[in-house]
């Protein structure tokens, strides 16, 4: 029997579950299959870390397709971290906690039995912005037409952040509006004006995140100018007072402070100081000195000096020397001349073995005095330089004085005086309107500029409406008549001066040649193109080149040129055809024989002269004469190869006459800011090739060629190269590091920028530890901090070394820094320290659950004997005692609703219920009437019901909920209890049909006849066989319908309802009456259907169902 019965449970099930597929592939034989189609693509997201990210999938298709996830192409399974993915019932992919390895492409995949379609990519980007700006802007002052930088850089971002910048909290216009430039992430202003000052706030956004640094000030001034400055020199006597006044004015208003020697002074018994006076009371000869008046605001500071002489009455100096440079072959100047004409001039030479003592009218080799004791040295050589004293000594009284002056003979410099690129060109203008007369030069030193009206030195402080620019340039505001005439411009520097001469016309409203603005520098004409050298001789070089592309009529060329060695531009105008287009040539023939020559050709037209175009190398001419039959080799450079960062491989090809070569000249010219020449001749005429292996990296060069003969050297062929990039040669520098929990925060400063090689792509961070050993590096973009996390096996070291190397486009690195040290020691512990509620909080969590199960188990078992009371409903009319219900047989309790008789179905029949079990089965016994009662296996199955009318079969409302078998074991069937019939085991109820469904069936028959599932089969036997009830008339006939019931219909899925479950479900089924159950020690039952309901006891208690 052991055996048997697990035999006929296999067979029992295994035969139900084939008749459930059979119904399952039945119901697709009336419906069309399709194949998945997606019916809802996933869309990108972007979010911070710790924000839940949300990915929509839908489909469609037959049968319905199931949703699966993919991740950068591999499928997310198993839903191992449900507590980070999590996917709905609906196809939603959720990502709680989002955090930076969450980042790539995701995609869902509808499948089924038809095929299989995927979405479309969507991306999930988590951005990150954090820390504080390694850099950020301070309050900054600049002069007016000045330019300023404000530094900063964002925090750590991923992807990189976008730097903005506000200005009195709108953005800044960097691209339209030409006083603002953006430098990397710096804001640089440009030309500063009024308009400029202001509060500026860098922003840097990333996505929705936006991180904003403190507002910095911009103030736009005025540097210091002196209205009123002091004179070179004074002489006084001794026992006067001296007042020195200067005046001053900017914005803001300057402070003063006077020195003397550079020693300050303060208010005293000798000095009385006032804000722009100094008082020197009781003069005597320490006194005597240099005095400085200094004048300095927030933009600049500026200083005006003069010497004080305190000499008696009989030896005081009328006109004093001053310190003088000049260049080797030029003549030195010293005048000293006294007050008093009985006094006697004498020059000393402070210098060993050079003129001890020279008396004003005398003269020795290339040193002289003149009468007016002006001493004067010609041709004047380095050795010369030194200290010379002027003495005058008064014959009446004795008294004497002297001063010292110093001579400094320097060699003569190849640089070209200043070169004025932007000229003063003539204007006619209407009276009141605001002129620019525009004055831009550049040098190799800083060139300084000033201007002169008609011949006569112009002071922007004698007339308020002049103002001198930054830049060099004069502006008149509000011209009058009065300011017509000639303005002449003045650079100069260390190496000589330029000049630039224009004519101004200011005439009344009503002159038509005249303009009502100021005619700008754009009006100029474009510059020639292609300036290139087309011969040279010994005293002569010919120029060619191209007319600009955008030119009026009547233009004309002005070729300015340089020979080292003087101190002035020279030029020569050259006229051209009108509508030339072809090459133009010019010969400047006044050249020194074999000297060097710097040129530089402009365009001009009605308007004036436009900027020049520069030969951006010297030219040499010849050391003498060639004769008419001189041979002249023709020689080809090739283009130059490029062999890597500092090499390039230079060949050429030698035509015809190779004897007569003597050397070749290759110049190498660097094209950048600061030009630098290198010369290599090569005095092998055999030689065809040349290997230049000291180039710089990543430098563009210009190459001049050059053949040389005994007589003849040939004009320059030029190319031009750039060399590769290199790894940076320098490491950079001012490396910190400081340790923030697991963090390190680090910066440092970049190499110089000569060192750098090319373009900086970035910084590789390298750990090691203190034996040496690499641990592991870091990069990083092109940042000057990061923020590093610590990897967990370096949290063990007590220390780790971290050196920083920079890296360009090329491969490879540049030096490492110098080593930073950090202690790590503790950062372990720390951690454990941060963490230590999570590390007790989790096991105490899971021990609480744990509790709180076992305590949810033990409150159900006490309450299952709820489960185990049966709930039986009865006809109002009909009473029933608790011995006559035990009595009753099986299908007595199973019918619960009647009319006249048991088996009549009428209006007071609302509801039917019962509480089931499942339990053993597969016994079977027969009836003769309706049907077989036996036993049937576990399990939820439906529910067969008879009706008495043909029309009953569409009267019965169809409702599936899952029902364990119904029978207990056959010998004990006479023995029933309502106890017995609902042993301790799972069950549900049976669903209840409404009474408006049963109105068209008559007063027909109904009972239950038998209870199916998947897993078995129970029968009940007809009522007739019962002997309690009489059965129905013969005339009635028996219908059978049938009522399926599955478990997808049972409430919230529970297969163990309570007493409260199963009243709220029938009150919510339009049921009217509660339901009594016996109490556990016995007694009567009485149910009422009809209202008023009510429960009433019979011999003992009983209990009445509420929720």
């Amino acid at each position: 029997m052991g055996f048997v019965l697990p035999t006929l449970l296999l067979v029992i099930s295994a035969t139900s579950e084939s008749i459930g597929i059979a119904e399952n592939s039945s119901s697709y034989v009336n419906e069309t299959l399709s194949s998945p189609r997606i019916t809802v693509h996933p869309r990108n997201v972007t979010l911070q870390p710790r924000e839940t990210a949300m990915f929509t999938c839908s489909a469609e298709g037959t049968p319905e397709p199931d949703i699966f996830w993919f991740k950068n192409g591999k499928r997310i399974t198993g839903y191992e971290d449900t507590a980070h993915h999590i996917v709905s019932s609906s196809g939603v992919l959720h990502i709680s906690g989002v955090r930076e390895s969450d980042e790539g492409e995701y995609r869902c995949e509808a499948s089924s039995s038809q095929g299989r379609q995927s979405s479309h990519t969507a991306f999930l980007r988590v951005i990150v912005l954090e820390g504080e700006f390694p850099q950020w802007p301070v309050n900054a002052s600049v002069n007016e037409e000045g330019t300023v930088l404000l530094p900063c850089a964002p925090p750590v971002s991923r992807p990189p952040a976008s730097v903005s910048w506000l200005k009195d909290g709108r953005p800044v216009d960097v691209l339209y509006n030409s006083h603002y430039r953006l430098m990397e992430w710096n804001l640089v202003v440009m030309r500063a004006t009024p308009v400029q000052s202001g509060s500026y706030t860098c922003v840097a956004t990333n996505g929705n995140l936006r991180r904003q640094t403190k507002p910095a000030y911009l103030f736009v001034g005025e540097a210091p100018r002196f209205i009123e400055s002091l004179e070179k020199h004074y002489s006084v006597e001794q026992g006067d007072s001296l007042l020195l006044t200067c005046r001053a004015a900017g914005d803001p208003l300057p402070q003063f402070q006077w020195r003397k020697d550079d020693t300050t002074l303060y208010t005293s018994h000798k000095y009385v100081v006032e804000r722009n006076s100094l008082q020197i009371k009781d003069l005597e000869s320490l006194d005597s000195g240099r005095y400085s008046c200094v004048a300095s605001n927030d933009i600049d500071t500026i200083k005006s000096e003069t010497h004080v002489v305190v000499s008696s009455a009989e030896a005081r100096f009328l006109e004093m020397p001053e310190d003088a440079e000049v260049a080797i072959g030029d003549s030195a100047r010293f005048p000293c001349k006294a007050a008093d004409p009985n006094t006697e001039t004498m020059w000393l030479s402070i210098i060993p073995g050079k003129l001890d003592t020279l008396l004003k009218g005398h003269s020795e080799g290339r040193f002289s005095v003149t009468e007016e004791g002006t001493l004067v040295i010609a041709d004047a050589r380095v050795e010369d330089s030194g200290e010379y004293q002027c003495r005058i000594f008064s014959f009446v009284t004795n008294a004497e004085n002297s001063l010292q002056v110093n001579l400094v003979v320097s060699e003569r410099s190849v640089s070209p005086p200043p070169l004025i690129k932007v000229e003063p060109f003539d204007q006619w203008v209407r009276r009141t309107t605001d002129v620019l007369l525009p004055c831009i030069a550049e040098g190799e030193e800083l060139p300084t500029v000033h201007w002169y009206f008609n011949h006569v030195p112009l002071s922007e402080y004698t007339n308020k409406r002049h103002m001198l620019l930054m830049n060099g340039s004069l502006h008149i505001t509000q011209a009058q008549p009065e300011d017509s005439g000639d303005y002449t411009c003045v650079a100069s520097n260390g190496f000589g001066h330029t000049s630039a001469t224009c004519r101004l016309s200011v005439t009344s409203d009503d002159d038509s040649r005249s303009r009502d603005v100021t005619t700008p520098v754009s009006a100029l004409p474009h510059p020639p193109v292609h300036l290139a050298v087309h011969s040279v001789g010994p005293s002569a070089v010919r120029l060619a080149w191209f007319p600009p592309v955008s030119r009026g009529d009547r233009l004309r060329y002005r070729v300015d040129y340089h020979t080292d060695g003087l101190s002035a531009w020279r030029s020569k105008v050259v006229h051209a055809a009108d509508d030339s287009s072809d090459q133009i040539v010019a010969e400047v023939d006044d050249l020194h024989t074999g000297s060097n020559h710097q040129f530089n050709v402009r365009s001009c037209d009605a308007v004036g002269c436009g900027k020049p175009t520069e030969l951006h190398y010297r030219v040499s001419t010849l050391g003498g004469s060639a004769s008419e039959d001189e041979v002249q080799p023709k020689v080809e450079l090739f283009a130059p190869m490029v062999v890597n960062s500092s090499a390039a491989l230079f060949s050429w090809h030698v035509f015809d006459h190779p004897d007569s070569i003597i050397a070749f000249k290759l110049t190498l010219i660097t094209v950048q800011e600061r030009q630098t020449t290198e010369t290599v001749t090569i005095q092998d005429h055999g030689c065809r090739s040349f290997l230049a292996s000291t180039l710089r990296p990543a430098t563009e060069y210009t190459i001049s060629f050059q053949v040389m003969t005994a007589s003849w050297e040939s004009p320059p062929e030029t190319k031009s190269l750039e060399t590769y990039q290199a790894p940076p040669s320098a490491p950079p520098t001012h490396v910190t590091a400081s340790l923030n929990g697991s963090t390190i925060w680090l910066s440092w400063t970049p190499p110089p920028a000569h060192s750098v090689n090319g373009i900086l792509t970035g910084y590789v961070i390298m750990f090691e530890s203190v034996s040496g050993r690499s641990l592991y590096n870091v990069s990083t973009g092109n940042f000057t901090s990061a923020a590093v996390q610590l990897n967990p096996g370096t949290l063990s070291l007590d220390d780790v070394i971290i050196r920083v190397a920079a890296r360009s486009m090329a491969p490879g690195l540049s030096p490492l820094s110098q080593p930073v040290t950090v202690h790590i020691g503790g950062a372990g512990e720390d951690w454990w320290c941060r963490n230590y509620a999570w590390i007790i909080g989790v096991p105490g969590g899971i021990v609480w659950a744990v509790l709180f199960v076992i305590l949810v188990l033990t409150i159900r078992r006490k309450y299952k004997k709820w489960k185990n009371e049966p709930v039986i409903t009865f006809k109002k009319e009909r009473l029933y005692h608790d011995s006559d219900v035990s009595n009753m047989t099986l299908e007595s309790q199973l019918l619960i609703c009647g009319g006249g008789s048991p088996l009549r179905l009428n209006s007071n029949c609302l509801k039917w219920d019962r509480l089931v079990n499942g339990g053993g089965g597969g016994e079977r016994y027969n009836n003769t009437q309706d049907g077989d009662l036996g036993r049937g296996g576990g399990g939820g199955g439906h529910v067969t019901y008879h009706g008495g009318s043909s029309s009953a079969s569409s009267g019965v409302q169809h409702q599936q909920q899952q029902v364990p078998p119904v029978l207990p074991p056959r010998d004990s069937r006479s023995e029933l209890s309502p106890q017995y019939i609902v042993p301790n085991s799972q069950y549900t109820k049976l669903i209840p049909v409404h009474q408006p469904s049963y109105q068209d069936m008559s007063g027909g028959m109904a009972h239950i006849n038998a209870v199916h599932s998947p897993w078995g089969t129970a029968h009940i036997p007809s009522l007739a066989n019962s002997g309690d009830h009489t059965p129905p008339a013969s005339s009635e006939a028996v219908t059978p319908v049938d009522l399926k019931l599955t478990p997808a219909d049972l409430r919230g899925g529970d297969l163990n309802p309570t007493p409260a479950d199963l009243l709220s479900d029938y009150q919510s089924a339009d049921s009217i009456c509660p339901y009594c159950v016996s109490h556990p020690d016995g007694g009567g039952y009485y149910a009422s259907v009809d209202p008023p309901c009510e429960c009433q006891n019979f011999n003992s208690p009983t209990r009445e169902i509420t929720a």
